[in-house]
């Protein structure tokens, strides 16, 4: 909801807004986790479907009635249906990443979407991106390198899961920017989680197994820390700016390091550490020149 300046002061409202991102960091952290537990047990897809098909009836409990009929529908099916395909490639190797690489490693490869978004808005959206954000998100990329250390028999083909996924998820957000006011909010939120769940039910029949007691009780959490994450995202967004509370999107590597070490026994080497530095870094840069040329910052 919009902010209320008799009710809130300036300061309360950044504090409420970054305690918000914070905490939907954390639950996304636990979506991961717990999709990097189930997968030892259960197919993929089957995981993804359950993480749409919780994720879409979580959310649909707060979509208005009116916007039901947008879901079959919407105002721009061709950029939604893009957005969903896309959505679905990310979360397709984002899982694929989950499977196979400690949380760690894999979150900090995963924060290269914001260099993958300034290099793809250039084509895509005609934006200009300067020789500083360019140096920056050159930075990012080769900080990737360091982590996986090509030639060092550490880098596998499983090890650019996340890097697509960071790829896919940079185009996701674009066809986002592309949509502007067009649809609601909640509506963009869940319609590429209905699509997937659609598409998805269609390929159960040759995927399924059946969960036992933990599965049932785990898969609904996939849904439900997914779906809370992007409320909190969401009520974030209402006290403060999307790019007030970008820079402690980074918090993500704490958590993604206790929870791999606490339930995976995984704890990142230096060279993660370092590329994570580097990443870190360069993707603050990158936001702090994003600023400078919008006029927020001298």
């Amino acid at each position: 909801m919009p902010l209320n300046p008799a009710s809130i002061t300036e300061k309360e409202a950044f504090a409420k807004g970054v305690a918000l991102y914070l905490a939907a960091v954390l639950f996304f952290s636990l979506l991961d986790a717990t999709t990097k537990f189930l997968l030892s047990s259960y197919p993929l897809l089957v995981l993804i479907w359950a993480r749409y098909l919780f994720h879409f009836l979580f959310g649909a409990i707060f979509l208005p009635r009116s916007d039901w009929k947008k879901l079959i529908i919407p105002n721009e099916p061709k950029i939604q249906v893009y957005r969903a395909l896309l959505l679905i490639g990310a979360s397709l190797c984002f899982f694929a990443a989950l499977k196979t690489m400690p949380l760690a490693e894999m979150t900090s490869i995963s924060f290269t979407s914001p260099f993958f978004l300034a290099l793809l808005s250039v084509p895509l959206l005609g934006e200009k991106i300067g020789a500083r954000r360019l140096a920056a998100s050159g930075v990012g990329l080769i900080s990737v390198c360091i982590i996986l250390r090509p030639g060092s028999g550490i880098l596998q083909w499983a090890s650019l899961y996340p890097l697509l996924a960071a790829f896919f998820y940079a185009l996701y957000l674009i066809a986002t920017r592309m949509l502007k006011d067009r649809e609601s909010n909640l509506l963009s939120l869940l319609y590429p989680a209905f699509f997937a769940m659609v598409a998805l039910t269609v390929l159960m029949p040759f995927y399924w197994e059946t969960p036992d007691l933990n599965g049932w009780m785990l898969m609904p959490l996939l849904g439900l820390f997914g779906g809370i994450g992007h409320f909190l995202l969401i009520k974030a967004l209402s006290f403060t700016t999307a790019s007030t509370v970008a820079p402690y999107h980074y918090i993500q590597i704490i958590y993604a390091t206790a929870l791999g070490y606490i339930l995976f026994d995984d704890f990142p080497d230096f060279y993660t550490f370092l590329g994570a530095f580097l990443i870190i870094a360069s993707g603050l840069y990158l936001f702090y020149r994003e600023r400078m040329a919008k006029g927020m910052v001298k």
